[in-house]
């Protein structure tokens, strides 16, 4: 974000706080483990959608697919809560 010009940074971080309040509950994610071992979530069209926080790859990884059960935006950051999506 700090390559970011403030404008488009604010604009985007209100966008995020949007999305969480609809778009992200019930979105399915993947899971996916990168070269460098930090785990990361992936949306139905392939985007990445965040990294897992760490200390918590090992419950991320049990499954292949989870879906948003609750998320919540501080700062253009994603918080959430995840479900195994079984």
């Amino acid at each position: 974000m700090a390559d970011v010009p403030p404008a488009e940074r604010s604009q985007a971080k209100a966008r995020i706080a949007d999305y969480v309040q609809d778009r992200f509950r019930g979105m399915m994610l993947t899971t996916e483990v990168m070269d460098n071992d930090r785990v990361i979530t992936r949306t139905p069209h392939g985007n990445l959608f965040g990294y897992v926080q760490r200390d918590h790859e090992l419950a991320a990884i049990r499954y292949d697919q989870w879906r948003i059960a609750w998320a919540h935006a501080i700062d253009g950051n994603v918080l959430a809560v995840l479900e195994p999506a079984v």
